[in-house]
Order: C-alpha cells, then structure tokens, then sequence
C-alpha cells in the first residue's frame, strides 16, 4: 500500500477523534497519565509494564537500579 493512502487512513480517523473533543497524545504519554503518580504501592509493578510500550523509561530504571547497587556499601 503506497505510503499516502497509509498516512490518510491515519490522518482521518484521527481527525474525527478530534472533531468529537478528544485531546490526540503518545502511547508515551498514556500510561504516564493513567498511573498519575509513582507514590503508590503498586508503582513497581506498573513500572514494569510501562518499560514494556517505553523502551527509553526501561533504560532509565535500569541505570538507577544499578546506580543503586553500586552505592551500596561491600560487606
């Protein structure tokens, strides 16, 4: 399918969204918005899932675990 029929099918839909007062956003931006704040007990776990659709969020988790361990101190 050639790419302008591609980006059309996008657009129109998207287009009608909006026309019906939705606010267009990220998949990024999404599951911030859900969770609304990581003060919660279950923040750990919903972490888990949003490294899953935010491969950049993954990373930064990773290098503060890891952060983490190294300022641990040797036994």
């Amino acid at each position: 399918m050639p790419r302008a029929i591609r980006a059309r099918w996008h657009r129109v839909p998207l287009a009608r969204f909006v026309q019906g007062g939705v606010i267009p956003t990220t998949t990024d931006a999404l599951p911030s918005e859900l969770l609304r704040t990581w003060a919660r007990p279950e923040a750990a776990e919903l972490g888990v899932f949003y490294a899953l659709v935010a491969p950049d969020y993954a990373a930064v988790a990773e290098s503060y675990v890891r952060a983490q361990q190294a300022a641990q101190p040797s036994n």
